[in-house]
């Protein structure tokens, strides 16, 4: 990967407030991140013929095939998950969507790499995120973040991440206000194994996380320390 590209991600368990504080910076970034949207595969091209949601559909497909001309760079990462889906006891339905998910942030990844140069492109949910795409929600599992990660250590170490953080009570409350399909059919048990489960998540990212990232961030959802943050990874003053 070239040096000048710079990749960043946001990531954290389901309402800590990724897309929020996104929404919240983009403008002010004055254009010197760009935030990812597969709408920007085929938009350039597309956006005066289709409306934006077709564009979106078109491009997530062009990504797929896009990712099969690379698969032999990604097949360790795939063979890795793919017994974690398969143990898995949602409906085949279900792990084919979280199948073509994951899939679909290795062609983000790939794409990105290959064909922008001198940008840094923002991420809400990258490749840090499919340690919580593989939480097994029914047995309440959760993967073991070195094993997934030493298979993408070559992809990791150019990402510089941020991990949100968030206590408890915001995310329940979000999540119930967002008609969240699982905090709609869980019992209080359940709810609080949805948590835990995520927070395991966040907490094993913070340990480990700096063994595998070029940098590593931790702030809560609410942090107006985001732009700084932002702005030391743009000028080259990570940590």
């Amino acid at each position: 990967m070239a040096n000048d590209l710079k990749i960043i991600e946001i990531t954290g368990m389901p309402c800590c407030g990724k897309t929020t504080i996104i929404n919240k910076i983009k403008d002010d970034l004055n254009h010197s991140v760009i935030i990812y949207s597969d709408r920007l595969v085929l938009s350039l091209v597309l956006k005066q013929y289709m409306p934006s949601s077709l564009i979106e559909i078109i491009s997530k497909i062009f990504l797929l095939v896009y990712l099969l001309r690379h698969i032999a760079a990604y097949w360790a990462i795939i063979k890795n998950i793919l017994p974690y889906i398969y143990s898995m006891k949602n409906s085949f339905y279900e792990k084919l969507y979280l199948f073509v998910n994951i899939l679909l942030k290795l062609a983000r990844y790939d794409f990105v790499k290959n064909k922008f140069k001198n940008k840094t492109i923002l991420f809400d949910e990258g490749l840090s995120h499919i340690v919580f795409n593989l939480i097994d929600y029914n047995d309440f599992n959760v993967i073991n973040i070195d094993s997934l990660f030493i298979t993408m250590s070559d992809m990791l170490k150019y990402v510089n991440l941020i991990i949100l953080d968030e206590n408890r009570d915001v995310i329940l409350s979000r999540l119930k206000k967002r008609g969240h399909k699982r905090i709609v059919t869980y019992s209080s048990k359940e709810i609080n194994s949805f948590f835990e489960c995520n927070k395991v998540i966040v907490e094993s990212l913070i340990t480990s996380s700096c063994k595998y990232f070029k940098s590593t961030h931790q702030l809560n959802g609410d942090s107006p320390n985001i732009k700084t943050v932002l702005n030391d990874i743009i000028m080259n003053r990570e940590n």
